[in-house]
């Protein structure tokens, strides 16, 4: 009698291992999956936030410097003109031309403005007055194009007014 009480102990002391190894490894395996799939909605969301929110990038102009124009220039190539003679001017942002329709200058600072987009330029380094155009260098200008902002370093503008 004692044989099978002894045996009957040892089966279910291996049974109740046996059950608590399985849920132990099911425990292991949800805990692994959950891991996998945390970390593939990290790199998911990190994918969509890179791609949905790149930087824009201010490309340059075709746009001749001319009497009745002001042209914001970075490394010699147009990057912002507006015509003061018509009030509208354009910048290229991301292959995509946004039309400008105002214009503010005052003291040292420039304004530019048009559907959902705002140029602000300030504290210009004015140089020189050469054949009626005025001369001078931004540090710094910001473009806001709706919820997202690019700022240019180094510009300079050439203002020519058409009297």
């Amino acid at each position: 009698m004692k044989k099978i009480l002894f045996s009957v102990s040892v089966f279910a002391l291996f049974i109740s291992c046996k059950k608590e190894e399985n849920n132990i490894a099911k425990t292991s395996a949800e805990s692994n999956s959950q891991t996998v799939v945390n970390d593939s909605v990290k790199a998911d969301s990190a994918n969509l936030i890179s791609a949905k929110d790149p930087s824009p990038k201010v490309k340059p102009l075709n746009e001749e410097i001319d009497l009745g124009k002001v042209v914001f220039t970075q490394n010699n190539q147009v990057m912002i003109a507006f015509n003061t003679k018509v009030q509208n001017g354009k910048v290229m942002i991301d292959d995509k031309e946004y039309q400008l329709n105002k214009l503010i200058f005052s003291e040292n600072n420039y304004e530019i403005s048009g559907n959902g987009i705002k140029i602000t330029a300030e504290e210009v380094n004015f140089k020189e007055m050469t054949s009626d155009c005025l001369y001078g260098n931004f540090p710094k200008v910001k473009i806001k194009l709706n919820d997202k902002e690019v700022n240019l370093e180094n510009v300079n503008v050439q203002d020519c007014p058409a009297y």
